[in-house]
């Protein structure tokens, strides 16, 4: 896979990760459990290993909803959603 995409979802996980740090949620480790069954996925990640098309969608899919985070979703997470074509769900009004 495209180290892009990789990059990307990284900073997803990272505007996560500071999120929860102040607002509360979920570890990375428990995010990646839920998702792609694998609690050391981002860690991996990090070191330069790869996510299959698969687990990015999974992921990618995951954080694009707004109910899982636990404030907003930050607008660089959601230009890094739509780069790897995942843009951020509408919530209903």
């Amino acid at each position: 896979m495209d180290t892009g995409y990789e990059a990307s979802l990284l900073r997803v996980a990272e505007a996560y990760a500071l999120q929860a740090a102040t607002h509360g949620g979920k570890s990375l480790a428990r995010v990646a459990t839920i998702v792609v069954n694998r609690g050391s996925f981002f860690e991996r990640l990090r070191d330069g290993g790869g996510c299959s098309a698969r687990n990015l969608d999974r992921l990618a899919d995951w954080f694009r909803d707004a109910a899982n985070w636990p404030d907003a979703i930050p607008a660089d997470a959601a230009e890094a959603l739509a780069s790897i074509g995942r843009p951020v769900v509408e919530q209903a009004a």
